[in-house]
C-alpha cells in the first residue's frame, strides 16, 4: 500500500512530508461596495411618478452580481404616499445573501450626521433573487422632512447604498509545494548593501549626515547620476564623490525600487511630505518611475487642505494626472470658490475618505429631463423703441437653442395686450420644436445691473409651462413698471439688459455618474532591468573572474551583496586569497564559463532566462543542474530553490536517477521527493535502473539506492521484479551491506532465496527484466573495479537487463502475431538460474 511506503520512507528523510500528503481549506467571506444615486430634478420626478411608480438607477457590480436601486419619489404604495421609498434589487446573478445600508448624503457628499437616525437605514441580511422586487425601505424619509432638511439643493439630492454580499463557500488547495521558493531578494540584498556601505565610493550628505553609496549603482538607476559620475558632467577623477540630497528616501528607492512604507495612520502626514520631496528629486534626476509612483501616491491624499498646493506641484513638474485629479476634486466637492487663500500652505488633514474609491464603488443619477440654458437680451435705444412700439407691439430677439429646441424672446416696451398701462412685458416663445409638443420648460426672467449681476428684486419665475409653436409665447405681462425701470437707475445710456434662463424638461432618464479614476500609469519595477544593463555595460567594474580560461568582469559590491561566499572572498576573512588591489581577481575552478555567466546574470537580475521554444526549455533544464551546484557552492538559496523547482517539473525515465543523485548530494528534499514519487512503481523502477544515470547514482549514493529499494519494495506487500532483486544482490558488494541483509528481515531473505542469492557466498543467479530498451549501466561497482566476484555480479546485471529488453520485445511481437495464445510465459522466470 502507498501509505505503508510513505510511513517507511518518511522517517528516513529527516522531516520529509508523508508520501502523497495534501491539504485544502474551506473559505467563506464577504465582499463590500457602494453606489451613489443622484436625484436631479426632484420636483419633476414627484410630478411624473405617482405613488407606486419608480425609476431604477444604472446597474452596478458588487461581488460578481449586478444590482440596481429602485427610487419611488411618492412611496411604494398609497400607504406611503408621503414618503420616499428606496429598494435594492438583484438584476443578474445567482440568488445570494446580502445586506444594504441606505444613507442620505449632505452637500459635501458625506452621510448625513449620525444623530439624525432617520437619514440612515440599515437593512438586515436577506436573500436576494432576480425574480424578486428586492429589499429596502417603504418609509426611507418623509418628503416634507427631506425638503426642510437643507439637503435638497438646486432641486437635487443624493442617496448612498452600501452593499455587503456574502460570498459562496469555496474550497482551496493548500497542499504545500514540493519546493518552497523564497520571494525575490534582490531588493533586500541591495538594501543591505546600502546599509553596510561595502565597497562604497560616493558620499551623500543627507540632512547633515553622511551616507555612503556606489557610483555604478547610481549610474545604472539615473541618467543624471550617470552623466555626473561617468559622463560629460564628471567634474573630477576623485575616488570619492560628494553629492547633496534632501531626503534619504531617494537613496532607498535607488537601491530597493520601492517607496518607504507607512505603518501607522499617524505617519501619513510624513508620507505626504516625503512623496512631494521625492517627486521633485525624481524629476531632477530623471527617474520617471519614481516620479509616477509619487504622483500616484499624492492622488490619494488630495483634500481641501492640499488640493491647491498639489496642483501647483503638478504644474511645476508636469504631472498631468495629479493636476487632473485636483481639478476633479475641486469640481466634485464644489469647493473651488470656497477655498481660502491660506489653503496653499495648509498641513495635511484627514478627509475621511478622500483616497481612492473601493473596487465596487459607483454612482448614477435619475435626471428629471432638465436641460438648462440662458439668453441675454440687450435693449439699446430704449426711448426710440418705446416710441416706435405702442402697447401690444413687440420686437423679437435672435433665436437661440436650448434642449434641442429653437426659442426667442418677445419684448413689449409698452406692455402686451393683457398688460396694464405702464409696464414692460417679456415672453419666451417656442419657434421650432425638436420633438413632440408641448415642450415643457421653465422660464425665469431677470433684470441685470450695470455690472451684469441679477437684480434680485426684479427676478420673475414663470414656472413650468407646456410650450407649442402655435402659441404667442409665455411670460410676464407685468415684468417691471416703466417708472420703476427708469427712475431706479437700471437704464443707463438709454439701454438695459434682460436675462432669460430656460430649463427644458424632458423624459426621466438615468445617467452614469461614476467618476473615472485618474489613472497614473506606473511602469513595472525596473531595478532588474537597470542592473542587467549594468552587467552588459560593465561600467565601473572592479573585479575580474577567471573561469575555464576566460575572463569575466563584474562589480564586487553587487557580488558581495548577493552571495555570502563572494562577500567573504572580497570583503571578509577570505579577502587575502583575492589578488589585484583596486581591481580584484577571483579564481573559479571546476565550473564552465557559460555556467558562471548564467550565475552572474541571476546575481544582477534575480531571474532565470526566459524560454520560448522546447529546445530552449531543454537547454535550461540542463543548465539548471549546473546552476544548482553553483548556487549551493556560493550560498545562493533562492537560485538553488528555483533550479530545484525547475528540475522537479522535468523528472523523466532518463533523468530520474541523475536528478536523485543531485538532490542527495545537495540536500534538495523537494527534488528527491519528486523523483521518489515518479518511480513509485515496479515498471518505472526497472526503466530507471536501466538508464545511464543509475550507474552514477549507485557509485555516488549507494545508501540512497538501498533506502529506495528497501523502502519502496522490501517493506511493502507488492512484488519485486527480478531487476530489483538483482540490484539488491549487487548492492551487497558495495560498501556496507544492506540493512535488509543485516537485520535478518524475513521477507527480504525470502526474496533473496527465491533467486538463489546467498549473502555468505555473494553468488548472483538471477537476470533482471527491464521495460526500457536503453543501454544498461556499464558498472555497478566501487571505483576500484572490485573483486572478480563483484565484476561477475555487475556483468550479470547488465546481461539480464539486455536479455529482459530483448525478450520483452519478442513477447510483444508474438502477442501481435497470434491472438490464439492467451497465456504468455514470462520473459524470464523468477526461479530460472543463469546458465
Amino acid at each position: 500500500m502507498p501509505s505503508s511506503a510513505a510511513a517507511t520512507t518518511g522517517s528516513s528523510d529527516g522531516g520529509r512530508p508523508p508520501h502523497y500528503s495534501s491539504a485544502s481549506a474551506i473559505v467563506g467571506g464577504t465582499v463590500t461596495g457602494h453606489h451613489i444615486l443622484q436625484i436631479d430634478g426632484y420636483s419633476y420626478t414627484k410630478e411624473k411618478l405617482p405613488s407606486g411608480k419608480f425609476i431604477q438607477s444604472r446597474s452596478f457590480k458588487v461581488g460578481d452580481h449586478q444590482w440596481r436601486l429602485s427610487y419611488f419619489p411618492n412611496g411604494k404604495g398609497s400607504d406611503y404616499a408621503d414618503y420616499i421609498s428606496v429598494y435594492l434589487c438583484l438584476v443578474e446573478g445567482q440568488p445570494v445573501k446580502a445586506r444594504a445600508t441606505f444613507s442620505l448624503l449632505d452637500r459635501a457628499g458625506q452621510p448625513a450626521p449620525a444623530s439624525a437616525s432617520y437619514y440612515t437605514r440599515d437593512m438586515p441580511m436577506g436573500r436576494f433573487a432576480v425574480s424578486d422586487i428586492g429589499f429596502g425601505y417603504h418609509q426611507f424619509i418623509k418628503r416634507e422632512l427631506l425638503e426642510k432638511s437643507g439637503h435638497v439643493r438646486d432641486d437635487g439630492f443624493a442617496i448612498r447604498c452600501d452593499v455587503t454580499v456574502v460570498t459562496e463557500l469555496r474550497t482551496e488547495d493548500r497542499t504545500p509545494p514540493l519546493v518552497e521558493v523564497p520571494p525575490p531578494d534582490l531588493r533586500r540584498h541591495l538594501g543591505g548593501l546600502l546599509e553596510s556601505g561595502d565597497g562604497a565610493d560616493v558620499t551623500f550628505h543627507v540632512a547633515g549626515e553622511e551616507v555612503r553609496a556606489h557610483r555604478y549603482i547610481l549610474a545604472a538607476r539615473s541618467p543624471v547620476f550617470k552623466a555626473e559620475l561617468f559622463g560629460q558632467m564628471k567634474e573630477s577623477s576623485s575616488s570619492n564623490t560628494v553629492v547633496n540630497v534632501d531626503d534619504m528616501a531617494l537613496l532607498v528607492f535607488i537601491y530597493t525600487d520601492a517607496l518607504p512604507e507607512t505603518k501607522t495612520k499617524a505617519n501619513q502626514e510624513d508620507e505626504l511630505v516625503i512623496a512631494q520631496h521625492l517627486l521633485v528629486a525624481a524629476d531632477r534626476y530623471g527617474m520617471e518611475r519614481l516620479k509616477l509612483l509619487c504622483e500616484e501616491k499624492l492622488v490619494e491624499y488630495i483634500d481641501r487642505g492640499s488640493a491647491v498646493m498639489l496642483m501647483a506641484l503638478a504644474e511645476q513638474h508636469h504631472c498631468h494626472a495629479l493636476k487632473e485629479a485636483c481639478f476633479r476634486f475641486l469640481e466634485s466637492k464644489e469647493t473651488l470658490s470656497a477655498l481660502p487663500v491660506s489653503c496653499q500652505g495648509a498641513a495635511f488633514q484627514d478627509d475621511g475618505g478622500a483616497g481612492r474609491p473601493p473596487p465596487y464603488s459607483s454612482s448614477s443619477a435619475i435626471v428629471g429631463g432638465t436641460v438648462k440654458g440662458h439668453h441675454i437680451l440687450q435693449i439699446e435705444g430704449y426711448s426710440y423703441i418705446k416710441e416706435k412700439l405702442p402697447a401690444g407691439k413687440f420686437i423679437r430677439s435672435r433665436t437661440f437653442k436650448v434642449g434641442g429646441h429653437l426659442w426667442c424672446l418677445l419684448f413689449y416696451p409698452s406692455g402686451g395686450r393683457a398688460s396694464p398701462p405702464g409696464f414692460v412685458a417679456v415672453y419666451l416663445k417656442l419657434l421650432v420644436a425638436g420633438g413632440e409638443q408641448p415642450v415643457k420648460a421653465r422660464a425665469t426672467f431677470g433684470l441685470l445691473d450695470r455690472v451684469g449681476k441679477p437684480v434680485m428684486a426684479c427676478k420673475r419665475d414663470a414656472g413650468i409651462h407646456g410650450f407649442t409653436v402655435s402659441e404667442t409665447g409665455f411670460g410676464y405681462h407685468e415684468f417691471i413698471g416703466v417708472e420703476v425701470l427708469e427712475k431706479l437707475g437700471y437704464v443707463r445710456h438709454d439701454s438695459f439688459t434682460i436675462r432669460c434662463d430656460v430649463a427644458v424638461v424632458g423624459a426621466l432618464r438615468v445617467e452614469d455618474r461614476t467618476a473615472p479614476v485618474v489613472a497614473v500609469e506606473v511602469p513595472p519595477p525596473e531595478l532588474r532591468r537597470h542592473l542587467g544593463g549594468l552587467l552588459e555595460s560593465m561600467q565601473g567594474a572592479d573585479v575580474t573572474v577567471h573561469v575555464a580560461g576566460e575572463e569575466v568582469r563584474a562589480h564586487r559590491s553587487v557580488l558581495a551583496a548577493r552571495s555570502p561566499v563572494f562577500k567573504a572572498e572580497l570583503f571578509g576573512a577570505m579577502k587575502e586569497s583575492v589578488s589585484g588591489g583596486s581591481n580584484a581577481v577571483v579564481e573559479v575552478d571546476d565550473m564552465e564559463a557559460d555556467v558562471f555567466r548564467a550565475l552572474l546574470a541571476f546575481v544582477y537580475t534575480d531571474e532565470l532566462p526566459e524560454t520560448e521554444t522546447k529546445r530552449q526549455e531543454d537547454e535550461l533544464v540542463v543548465m539548471a543542474q549546473h546552476l544548482l551546484v553553483a548556487a549551493d557552492r556560493y550560498g545562493m538559496q533562492r537560485l538553488m530553490r528555483l533550479c530545484e523547482e525547475k528540475l522537479c517539473g522535468r523528472v523523466e525515465l532518463g533523468s530520474a536517477a541523475t536528478h536523485m543523485a543531485l538532490a542527495e548530494q545537495h540536500h534538495c528534499r523537494g527534488l528527491k521527493e519528486a523523483c521518489l514519487r515518479f518511480i513509485d512503481s515496479t515498471a518505472r523502477m526497472d526503466a530507471v535502473m536501466a538508464s545511464d544515470g543509475f550507474e552514477h547514482l549507485i557509485k555516488s549514493c549507494p545508501s540512497l539506492v538501498k533506502e529506495l529499494i528497501v523502502s519502496r519494495f522490501l517493506n511493502t506487500s507488492g512484488s519485486m521484479s527480478s531487476t530489483v532483486m538483482t540490484a539488491v544482490a549487487a548492492l551487497s558488494f558495495i560498501g556496507p551491506k544492506s540493512s535488509a541483509l543485516n537485520t535478518g528481515d524475513r521477507a527480504a531473505r525470502t526474496h533473496l532465496c527465491a533467486v538463489n542469492v546467498s549473502p555468505a557466498t555473494r553468488n548472483v543467479t538471477s537476470a533482471p527484466s527491464s521495460l526500457a530498451a536503453r543501454r544498461p549501466p556499464r558498472c555497478w561497482l566501487r571505483s576500484d573495479g572490485g573483486t572478480a566476484t563483484e565484476r561477475a555480479a555487475a556483468s550479470a546485471v547488465r546481461a539480464s537487463a539486455r536479455s529482459s529488453s530483448e525478450k520483452t520485445t519478442t513477447s510483444h511481437r508474438m502477442a501481435n502475431r497470434s491472438s490464439r495464445k492467451t497465456d504468455m510465459k514470462p520473459a524470464v522466470s523468477e526461479r530460472s538460474p543463469l546458465g
